[in-house]
C-alpha cells in the first residue's frame, strides 16, 4: 500500500503540498525534511549543528521535531539514532520548473553550503551522459600535472567543466586560489595577481583558468605561461552544445520553444537552462554579466557599442560613423566585442541582444533612426525599412521590397491568398523505399530518431547541405514536418528562403509564404509552421535538402515510396 500522502518539489519554491495544497511549514523544519530527502538518514547533532550552530542546537531540533509531529501528523522517526524522512513524504522530481530547493538559502552559512552542492550535483545528474562524456573523452588527452586554459563566450559551463574532469580524474576540486591546495584548482574573475601564485612554496596538481570571454588576456595567463611549460599547457575552447545533447534542458518543451532558445543560447549549457527556467531569451542575469562586462571599456567606446547593439546585421564603416562608432571600432574588435566578417559584428549575438535589451526605448529609437538613414544613404533599403520599423516609423515594405530587387522579401510580403501552383499529377503510393544519405555538410544538421534537424543559429556560415543516394527506381518521396524563421521579417534581409530541396534540376523553396509562387526558376511553397509535400522522383535523380540563411530551425522527416499500379492516387509536385 503506497502511504505517500504529501509531496516536497524539489524544483521551485520549496514547499510541502498534500492534496494539491501547501502547507504553512517554518522553514527550518522545510530545510530538514527536505534534507533527509535528499541525503537519507541522518545523525541527529550533524543536523542540529547544521541549522543552529550558534544556539542550542539539539533543543531546537527538538522543538522543530514535535512541531512538525505535532502540527502536521509527520513523524521524523529516530531508528538506530539517526533521523529518517516520514513515511508519508517524498520528493517529486517530476515538476522541473525553478531552480531547485528556492526559497531555504539564508538560514544558515553552512545550510548554503549544502544548497549549493545539492543544485551542482542536480544540475549534473540531469545530464550525466553528457557532462561524463565530454570529461571522459577529454580527461585522456590532458596533461596532469598541467595548466589548462578554458575559453568560451559567457554562459558555457566553464565551472561545470571543470568540476566534471576533476571527479573523473579523482582530483580534490578548489574554486579559488588556495596556497597549499593539492588537487585541481579552478580560476575564475576576479583572478588574483601571478606574484601571489607565484611565491606559494606548493602548486596544485591541475591549475584551470576560465579565460574571460571579453577584453585582453589577463596578466595572471600571461604570468602562468611564463612557468608552464608549451607540453604541460593546453587550451581548450568549449564545445557547443548540440540539440540532442540539450534535450535534458530542454524538456517538453514544444519544438519552436525549444528550437528558439536553443538558437538564441548558440549551444551554452548554462545559458540555456537559464533561459528555460526564466522562460526568457535574455535573463536579467546575463543581462547584468554583459553590461559589468561593459562597463570595463572606456565611457566612449561602451557607448559606441550600445549604439550599434540595436544592428543584427553585420555594419560598415560608413554606418558606423554616422552612428557615432567609427573611431571606437578598433578598441571594440581588439578586447573581443566585435569581429570583422563582411563587416563588423558582434562577436557574441548574446552580448548585442542583452546591451540592446536594456536601452532605454528613447535611445533605441534614436539608434534605429540613425541606422535606417545610413542604410537608406547606402543603397541598402530593405535594412533601412526594417530599422524604420523598429524604431515605430511607418514604412510600406511591400512597396520597398519590390523596388530593392530583393526578390525574396518582394515575394514574402506579397499578399497573395490562392495560387495555381507548380503542376501536379496524381500517382499512388505504394511501400516504402530504403532511402540512405550520401553527403552531409556544414552548420546546423542533426539526426534525430527517424527525422532531421536543421538549426541554423546566428552568422552559421556555409550552407547545411543534406544529399541522398539517387534511386534506381521512380519514386515518390514524402517531406513533412515543421519549420521555422526567427530572423527579422522571417530572413527577408538575408534574401534567400529558410529551406531547399534540390530534386535534380528542378528547384522548391519552402517559405512561410501565404500561398504558392513562382520564383527563380522553381516555386516557393508555403511552410508556415507544419507541413507536407510530395514529390515526384525519377530513377536516378540527385535529392537534397539545403538551407543557407540563419536563425532558422525545422524538423523534417523524408521518406521514399515506390509508384505503385494502383491504389488510392495522391497529388505531387
Amino acid at each position: 500500500m503506497n502511504l505517500t500522502s504529501c509531496y516536497l518539489p524539489l524544483y521551485g519554491a520549496a514547499r510541502l503540498e498534500k492534496g494539491g495544497k501547501i502547507l504553512p511549514l517554518r522553514r527550518k523544519s522545510l530545510a530538514i525534511l527536505y534534507y533527509l530527502a535528499l541525503e537519507g538518514a541522518s545523525r541527529r547533532e550533524h543536523l542540529a549543528e547544521l541549522l543552529w550552530p550558534d544556539s542550542k542546537g539539539s533543543v531546537n531540533l527538538r522543538a522543530e521535531i514535535y512541531y512538525l509531529r505535532k502540527k502536521f501528523s509527520l513523524d521524523v522517526a529516530t531508528q538506530s539514532g539517526l533521523l529518517t524522512l516520514p513515511e508519508n513524504v517524498a520528493l517529486d522530481i517530476t515538476q522541473q520548473n525553478g531552480e531547485p530547493l528556492e526559497g531555504l538559502e539564508g538560514l544558515t552559512a553552512d545550510f548554503d553550503a549544502w544548497i549549493t552542492r545539492k543544485r551542482f550535483e542536480v544540475e549534473f545528474q540531469r545530464q550525466p551522459q553528457l557532462m561524463q562524456r565530454i570529461a571522459r573523452r577529454l580527461a585522456a588527452e590532458l596533461p596532469v600535472p598541467g595548466l589548462w586554459i578554458l575559453a568560451g563566450p559567457i554562459g558555457t559551463g566553464k565551472r561545470r567543466l571543470a568540476r566534471a574532469l576533476a571527479d573523473e580524474l579523482d582530483l580534490p576540486f578548489y574554486e579559488g586560489w588556495k596556497s597549499g591546495a593539492t588537487g585541481m584548482v579552478f580560476l575564475e574573475e576576479p583572478l588574483p595577481a601571478f606574484e601571489e601564485i607565484e611565491k606559494s612554496p606548493n602548486w596544485p596538481r591541475v591549475l584551470v583558468l576560465a579565460r574571460p570571454a571579453l577584453g585582453e588576456e589577463p596578466s595572471l595567463l600571461l604570468g602562468l605561461r611564463t612557468v608552464y611549460p608549451t607540453e604541460r599547457t593546453r587550451y581548450l575552447k568549449i564545445p557547443r552544445l548540440s540539440y540532442n545533447d540539450a534535450a535534458g534542458i530542454l524538456g517538453s518543451l514544444p519544438f519552436v520553444d525549444a528550437a528558439r532558445f536553443y538558437l538564441r543560447s548558440h549551444g551554452r549549457d548554462e545559458l540555456l537552462e537559464e533561459m528555460v527556467q526564466a522562460n526568457h531569451e535574455t535573463p536579467l542575469k546575463y543581462r547584468a554579466v554583459y553590461k559589468i562586462e561593459a562597463r570595463r571599456l572606456r565611457r566612449k567606446s561602451r557607448l559606441a557599442l550600445e549604439r550599434i547593439s540595436v544592428c543584427p546585421e553585420p555594419i560598415n564603416a560608413e554606418l558606423a560613423h554616422r552612428m557615432g562608432s567609427e573611431e571606437d571600432l578598433e578598441e571594440l574588435e581588439r578586447r573581443g566585442w566585435l569581429v570583422y566578417d563582411h563587416g563588423w559584428r558582434f562577436s557574441d549575438p548574446v552580448a548585442r541582444r542583452a546591451l540592446e535589451y536594456d536601452l532605454p526605448d528613447g535611445l533605441k529609437i534614436q539608434y534605429h533612426q540613425r541606422a535606417a538613414i545610413a542604410w537608406e544613404q547606402a543603397g541598402k533599403t530593405m535594412l533601412s525599412a526594417w530599422h524604420q520599423l523598429q524604431a515605430g516609423e511607418t514604412t510600406d515594405l511591400q512597396l520597398t521590397a519590390s523596388r530593392s530587387g530583393n526578390r525574396y522579401a518582394a515575394a514574402l510580403l506579397t499578399n497573395i491568398e490562392q495560387n495555381q501552383g507548380p503542376p501536379q499529377k496524381k500517382l499512388a503510393k505504394g511501400g516504402l523505399v530504403p532511402l540512405l544519405e550520401s553527403k552531409q555538410a556544414g552548420e546546423g544538421l542533426e539526426r534525430r530518431e527517424n527525422h532531421w534537424l536543421i538549426l541554423r543559429p546566428e552568422y552559421a556560415g556555409g550552407a547545411a547541405w543534406l544529399e541522398f543516394e539517387p534511386l534506381e527506381t521512380d519514386a515518390i518521396v514524402q517531406v513533412s514536418g515543421q519549420l521555422w524563421s526567427f530572423a527579422p521579417l522571417f530572413g527577408a534581409l538575408q534574401e534567400k528562403p529558410p529551406l531547399a530541396l534540390h530534386v535534380g534540376e528542378k528547384r522548391f523553396w519552402l517559405a512561410p509564404v501565404n500561398a504558392a509562387q513562382e520564383f527563380l526558376g522553381g516555386w516557393l511553397l508555403p511552410a508556415k509552421d507544419h507541413f507536407s509535400y510530395n514529390f515526384f522522383l525519377p530513377a536516378n535523380t540527385p535529392l537534397a535538402l539545403v538551407s543557407e540563411v540563419d536563425e532558422v530551425a525545422a524538423e523534417i522527416d523524408v521518406q521514399a515510396f515506390a509508384v505503385a499500379e494502383r491504389g488510392s492516387p495522391e497529388l505531387v509536385l
